[in-house]
């Protein structure tokens, strides 16, 4: 009988040896990924220009900017007028002057800086504690102007100079930094032009999780702290008696918000020439902002009541501070600014209930105004709706695009 020949078992070689081999046959088969050339690029990354010169940066994509688009400086514009001109407005509103100089190309200064200046709080005070000029300080001969504006205010442009822009890793330039260059400097005025505090930016700068950015709420107290000082909404109201009572007057008693757009057209109506001359034959008219008198709101809700319904809102007083009428009564709707037929009826009508006298040729002077008023608020909405449908339209378009660039920029 033969003999049986056992078989010879082979047994599989381990995972991790394959992997092993496969690697070191790559190793010494590719020299081109196996010999590092330059600052630890790879040929294969190359292209023509670094393998000239091998120190040079690899090629980037610019990314698309990040936040909103950077305030802008007008490098022609005289400052001193501007100032001027803000100076002459403030009073009417209790407001102070804000000067922001600044450079136009300093571009990542300037993008920090409207991103402060768009967040809410600090868009409420500046909306409603000051009128803004904006003050190129750069290169130029306005900028030269400016510079020496600067100078008879005492005010400080020279800012410390930034280190050597090298990158950390290669001691190599690296490109400019958002913190490089110059940084804006705030400043606020009487309406007298006379200077009330400084505030350079460049001390505000930090960076939060690698975002440059100025602390905002530090911009936010800052501004609040510099805001002129609030009147006494009471002793408004009782000058105005005093006044009417002198000149067998009414007083035309009014409330208001700042952000309030029907306010801000209401303000307009009764500053139109011919209105306003219709009215101060009869009327000594008084706006108060509740927000920004002390005591204002107590005032408000003295004769509105504790739940008004909107702003704006009026009340009729005579000398004695009686009311006669009022633009919110029997338990109709405020009448607000007049823009519907009913509205201005009822405007109308209490005009007429205080005893002043309006002519009806006055009365028909003010209906004309308010038509013609509400026929360019209507205008100015379809024109805003039209506005916000082409730029969603657009911002549509663009976005395959945008989509395709950070793709890019982040191979």
């Amino acid at each position: 009988m033969p003999r049986r020949t056992l078989p010879t078992l082979h047994h599989p070689r381990p995972l991790v040896a394959h992997l092993a081999c496969a690697a070191l046959t790559l190793l010494f088969s590719v020299p081109a990924l196996a010999q590092p050339t330059g600052q630890g690029s790879f040929r294969g990354d190359q292209n023509p220009e670094q393998r000239a010169n091998p120190d040079a940066p690899p090629p980037r994509t610019p990314a698309r900017p990040v936040g909103p688009d950077p305030v802008r400086f007008d490098t022609d514009a005289l400052a001193e007028p501007a100032i001027k001109i803000a100076a002459d407005q403030a009073p009417a509103d209790n407001r102070r002057v804000l000067v922001i100089w600044g450079r136009d190309d300093a571009t990542a200064q300037n993008r920090m800086l409207a991103s402060t200046l768009a967040m809410f709080n600090v868009a409420r005070v500046l909306d409603a504690e000051y009128l803004v000029v904006r003050a190129e300080v750069g290169d130029g001969d306005a900028g030269a102007a400016n510079r020496a504006l600067t100078e008879s205010l005492k005010i400080e442009l020279s800012q410390e100079p930034p280190q050597a822009p090298r990158s950390s890793r290669t001691g190599r330039p690296r490109p400019p930094q958002p913190g490089d260059g110059f940084h804006p400097i705030l400043s606020v005025h009487e309406p007298d032009g006379s200077l009330v505090a400084t505030q350079p930016l460049s001390v505000l700068f930090v960076r939060r999780q690698g975002v440059p950015q100025y602390e905002a709420a530090l911009v936010l107290d800052w501004l609040i702290d510099q805001r002129p000082p609030r009147p006494q909404a009471p002793a408004l109201l009782e000058s105005a008696l005093e006044q009417a009572a002198a000149s067998k007057k009414n007083v035309f008693l009014w409330f208001a918000q700042p952000r309030c757009p029907d306010c801000d057209d209401m303000r307009a109506f009764l500053d139109e020439t011919n209105i306003r001359g219709l009215l101060d034959n009869t009327f000594v008219l008084l706006r108060i902002d509740i927000e920004r008198t002390e005591e204002g709101v107590e005032l408000f809700e003295r004769f509105a009541g504790k739940n008004p319904d909107g702003l704006p809102w009026f009340v009729l007083l005579n000398a004695n501070a009686e009311p006669l009428a009022a633009s919110q009564e029997s338990g109709k709707p405020n009448i607000g600014m007049p823009r519907s037929d009913d509205q201005i009826a009822r405007f109308k009508s209490a005009l007429l209930r205080s005893g002043t006298g309006l002519t009806e040729l006055g009365l028909a002077l003010i209906e004309d105004s308010l038509v013609k008023r509400r026929t360019a608020h209507e205008a100015r909405l379809a024109e805003a709706e039209a506005a916000r449908l082409q730029a969603q339209e657009e911002a549509q378009t663009q976005q395959p695009a945008n989509d395709e660039q950070d793709t890019q920029n982040r191979k």
